[in-house]
């Protein structure tokens, strides 16, 4: 059984040209608000960024810049004009590492919320429970609009994207 959508029709291009574009510019955002919220976590002094992250050993704060960086990219990849044929992949591959590594976290019975934002969400008066749920929620966005688009608009993004 075959889930690519025909490509017979103008319209259904120009359907699948609008969806693939506004994925990637939702992504875009999601990507940049989150990176420079945690970019902008990082000035403060919050304790929790001299801690170790329990999975891979580093401090937080190193952490955190690392994947504000690579978020920052992706958002910029996202905005471009003419999103390379990476961007879909790129938002897929960095979405799925943020759930591989929140069930690591469940896996390891860490309970606490992920201190993804630091001091971010105090600044905007979000529990961090929320914001926790909220990344969560996002991630989950991100990887399933990634993997939707590239897995049923394949066949158009070969031929018009």
């Amino acid at each position: 059984m075959r889930f690519a959508i025909t490509t017979s029709t103008p319209l259904t291009k120009l359907y699948a040209k609008a969806i693939h574009s506004g994925f990637l510019k939702s992504a875009g955002i999601v990507f940049s608000v989150s990176g420079f919220a945690k970019l902008f976590s990082l000035i403060g002094r919050d304790p929790i960024f001299s801690k170790p992250d329990p999975l891979i050993g580093i401090t937080f704060r190193t952490l955190l810049t690392c994947v504000a960086v690579l978020e920052v990219i992706v958002a910029f990849s996202c905005f471009r004009k003419a999103a390379s044929k990476l961007t879909l992949p790129l938002v897929m591959w960095l979405s799925a590492d943020f759930l591989i590594y929140r069930l690591a976290l469940w896996l390891i019975h860490w309970h606490l919320p992920c201190p993804c934002l630091g001091n971010f969400t105090n600044n905007i008066h979000l529990s961090p429970m929320f914001a926790d749920r909220l990344a969560m929620a996002m991630s989950l966005y991100l990887f399933c609009g990634s993997t939707i688009v590239l897995i049923f608009f394949r066949r158009i993004s070969a031929t018009v994207l």
